[in-house]
């Protein structure tokens, strides 16, 4: 929630780590290697958006994280 609440950025390796519980595996570099994890503007709202690599497959995959519910 602090995050989106900020000006929208590149997050920092910390900011990513602590949504860990919220981006799951992505958070770890094992499984999936950001390329990108920034906060923007999408449609009036502030999103989380993460781009990278899954190693397993080398899938690339762009992901858009969104507060539905205000929460």
């Amino acid at each position: 929630h602090d995050i989106l609440q900020q000006p929208a950025h590149q997050l920092g390796e910390t900011e990513l780590k602590s949504l860990k519980e919220i981006v799951r595996d992505k958070a770890n570099g094992q499984d999936f290697k950001t390329t990108s994890a920034r906060t923007e503007d999408l449609s009036g709202k502030r999103v989380l958006v993460l781009e990278g690599r899954y190693t397993a497959n080398q899938n690339d995959a762009k992901h858009v994280f969104i507060d539905a519910d205000g929460s």
